[in-house]
């Protein structure tokens, strides 16, 4: 039987879509949503049971395998926080989430703030004063909680939840876990806003009035806002931080500035613990900012400024570390590219190159489709690293592999790829005239068949990251646009 071509393929599966869609997306609804890398359990805690006017807690305990870890409010370097869409029955409000204190990971150059092991997210629930409660009528919680596990590579997920709460009952059993989060939220601190000051690429400030057992110890600091302050923060090689004043009643902090900044805000929380957890609550403080928050202009001359300095007067190096940096990403992403053709996305792709091995074609033609094909992967990585910085600057939270975070376009590739397979095995041949005319057309034109091919292999290959891969994106969303795009080029150069 004659074989569909990958061009025909994706026109079946465009014609395919709109009647198979609503039943590959269906999902089980239930409390407990297990994947390979995590295992994600919906509960709750009211221990007098739901009464009008008052409050109880639900929460989403994320359970995570070895090395697999998922993010805090502020995801630092990289990374999504977990978002939670309650669907609550009227006279039900959801809060905020309480989050737990995060760990600070490290993964490459980057540093992420997040959780591994098992971690409780805790929404509080207000309940309306003229709620009219009855045991006959239990109460319906849903959740839609998306969150994104990575290890080197990341991987979005998601989970819908269902329960039924009667309202009379006592629900206690995970009691100790969400007193542990009730009782180390952190606490406020009186005096708040401190007065911080922005010089030379950082923020300096003092705080007053932290607890005496804080005293002569090292400050761990989590912000709680993305992008402002450098995601090392008080680890970073130019940050500083000491005590001073009479009994030391003054903590000092010299914060350095995010290079890729994308906001510039008048109040910044952060959150300060003691390194290595201690036994009291973290402390939140929230500082008003004076000053002029510097532009990517002044930025630029600090980091060439700073470079010169650190290289000496006599120094005939040609590059600074900033274009080394970017030298590195260049070569990290076309090595990254070239192990991504190992990785589990890119293969089905790749097995349907290996049947045009099969067919003659002279060293000209071949050459021609290999450029075709080439020009089809570059140009669509660039494409789409091109959008991915352009929503970034607009100030959406996206990240690499965002496309497929899209119920519709999973359900689509799933689709082709299941008519690829069964066509590839001969259980189905297409022979209606429109099927026809379009494997006819592609017949007359194999060049641009192969950029096709090219663009798919990009379509499905992004939610990956090879290794060497995700430090040049890190990098790369964060530079200027033409600076930006060469290393996406670099990526589908090595792909």
């Amino acid at each position: 039987m004659r074989r569909l071509s990958l061009f025909s393929l994706v026109c079946l599966k465009i014609l395919f879509l709109s009647l198979f869609a609503s039943h590959v997306h269906a999902e089980m609804v239930t409390s407990v949503v297990s994947t390979p890398q995590v295992r994600a359990e919906l509960t709750y805690y009211a221990p007098e049971g739901i009464q009008a006017g008052q409050t109880f807690w639900l929460g989403l305990q994320l359970t995570h395998q070895k090395d697999w870890h998922t993010y805090w409010k502020n995801p630092g370097d990289s990374g999504l926080p977990t978002s939670l869409d309650w669907r609550l029955p009227q006279g039900l409000k959801a809060n905020e989430i309480l989050w737990p204190l995060p760990k600070k990971i490290q993964v490459g150059q980057l540093v992420n703030y997040g959780f591994t092991d098992t971690v409780l997210l805790v929404t509080p629930v207000q309940v309306d004063r003229q709620l009219q409660l009855s045991s006959s009528n239990p109460l319906e919680i849903g959740l839609v909680a998306n969150w994104l596990v990575c290890r080197q590579e990341c991987i979005p997920q998601e989970g819908r939840f269902k329960i039924s709460l009667q309202p009379a009952s006592s629900h206690a059993l995970a009691a100790e876990a969400f007193k542990l989060i009730l009782d180390h939220q952190p606490q406020k601190l009186s005096g708040s806003p401190i007065n911080a000051r922005l010089s030379q690429q950082a923020l300096e400030f003092s705080v007053p009035n932290l607890p005496a057992s804080w005293v002569g110890k090292r400050i761990a600091v989590f912000p709680e806002d993305a992008e402002v302050l450098a995601a090392p923060a008080e680890t970073h090689e130019k940050a500083s931080q000491n005590w001073s004043g009479e009994k030391n009643a003054f903590w000092n902090a010299r914060l350095p500035l995010d290079p890729n900044r994308m906001k510039s805000p008048q109040l910044l929380s952060l959150v300060l613990m003691p390194s290595g957890f201690g036994a009291e609550p973290a402390i939140e403080v929230a500082l008003k900012i004076s000053g002029n928050w510097p532009s990517e202009k002044d930025l630029i001359s600090t980091q060439a400024i700073d470079a010169e300095s650190a290289s000496g007067p006599a120094s005939a190096q040609p590059v600074v570390s900033e274009d080394l940096g970017w030298w590195g990403a260049l070569l990290g992403g076309f090595i990254g590219g070239l192990i991504l053709n190992l990785m589990p996305c890119v293969l089905p792709v790749l097995a349907l190159k290996v049947l045009g091995f099969t067919k003659y074609l002279t060293p000209a033609q071949r050459r021609q489709q290999a450029w075709a094909y080439a020009l089809g992967v570059t140009a669509s990585m660039t494409a789409l690293g091109g959008l991915v910085m352009g929503l970034k600057q607009a100030g959406l939270a996206v990240g690499w592999g965002f496309q497929l975070q899209s119920p519709s376009m999973v359900t689509a590739l799933a689709i082709l790829f299941t008519l690829i397979a069964l066509n590839l095995w001969d259980v189905f041949q297409l022979r209606t005239s429109f099927f026809a005319q379009i494997s006819g057309w592609q017949s007359g034109h194999p060049v641009f068949n192969q950029f096709l091919s090219g663009l798919l292999v990009v379509l499905v290959a992004a939610p990956c990251t090879a290794p060497f891969m995700g430090a040049s994106i890190g990098l790369a969303v964060g530079l200027p646009l033409m600076q930006g795009l060469l290393v996406f080029f670099m990526i589908g150069l090595g792909l």
